[in-house]
């Protein structure tokens, strides 16, 4: 990543549960990346199976963009690579999330495959992938890269990016998936999202009014303070308004300010 997004979000956990953890950025290249290394962040090639190599557009439904690179399927290969090196549990981030507090690790279990927050918008209900922890032993058992190999090549069905093809894997197969506390994922979306009273109450909180405190990990922590809206005309769009949605989430000004403090001594020590 040409930014420090990926960094900051390492850096943020190893701040906050230092000695518990290890710390990886993950890629298909050979070589480390210059960012990690003087940053000491272990590096890892993991192999993606070559089925992978496919334009991962070619699987979208049409509706979406973005020409994601195949690098997004590497959760696909993780859990298991990491098994071989000894770890019982794997916790893939997104880079735009941002750890803010320790918390515990009560609910990992020897049973479920998969940990994450379950998205409060009532049409979905399902897995957020910006924070997801694997149990690597589960995952072996299920061969969880078999599963998801074998329905990438799925030529009948289509998604747009990682979180649906996640979320299809799991219904498909039945994977045992734990939903874990909103505050392990704490989700910036539009105040348009959380005016809802279905939200509120899946929640039980409105997160609106959170407190800075009890946000455990932040997610879309960065380039979330505006909401496009196309106005669409005969299926054409004619105008894009632009709303600010800074005072929307006091809180997430506050975690912002604290990731600003985080990228800039990131920015110190690569100079």
């Amino acid at each position: 990543d040409s930014r420090n997004l990926p960094y900051v979000a390492l850096e943020s956990f190893r701040r906050e549960i230092e000695g518990t953890a290890d710390y990886y950025c993950v890629s298909t290249q050979d070589s480390t990346p210059v960012k990690a290394s003087k940053l000491d962040f272990y590096y890892e090639k993991v192999d993606l199976p070559k089925i992978y190599s496919e334009d991962s557009y070619e699987h979208c439904n049409g509706s979406w963009s973005v020409r994601y690179p195949t690098e997004i399927y590497l959760f696909s290969v993780i859990p298991q690579h990491f098994k071989t090196l000894g770890y019982d549990y794997v916790l893939i981030v997104d880079g735009d999330t941002f750890c803010n507090n320790e918390f515990s690790l009560d609910f990992l279990d020897d049973t479920h495959c998969m940990y994450g927050v379950q998205e409060p918008i009532p049409e979905t209900l399902a897995l957020n992938t910006g924070v997801v922890f694997y149990n690597t032993a589960v995952c072996e058992q299920l061969n969880f890269s078999k599963l998801c190999a074998e329905m990438y090549g799925d030529a009948t069905l289509s998604y747009t990016a990682d979180q649906p093809f996640i979320n299809t894997l799991i219904a498909r197969y039945e994977l045992p998936l734990k939903f874990i506390s909103y505050w392990h994922n704490f989700i910036f979306f539009g105040k348009r999202s959380y005016n809802r009273n279905l939200v509120r109450s899946h929640l039980g909180f409105d997160p609106l009014k959170a407190s800075v405190e009890d946000v455990l990990i932040g997610h879309f922590i960065q380039n979330q303070t505006q909401s496009y809206t196309k106005i669409m005309k005969r299926g054409k769009v004619v105008k894009e308004k632009v709303k600010d949605y800074k005072r929307n989430y006091p809180v997430r000004n506050q975690l912002l300010k604290r990731w600003r403090s985080v990228n800039d001594d990131i920015e110190k020590q690569l100079l």
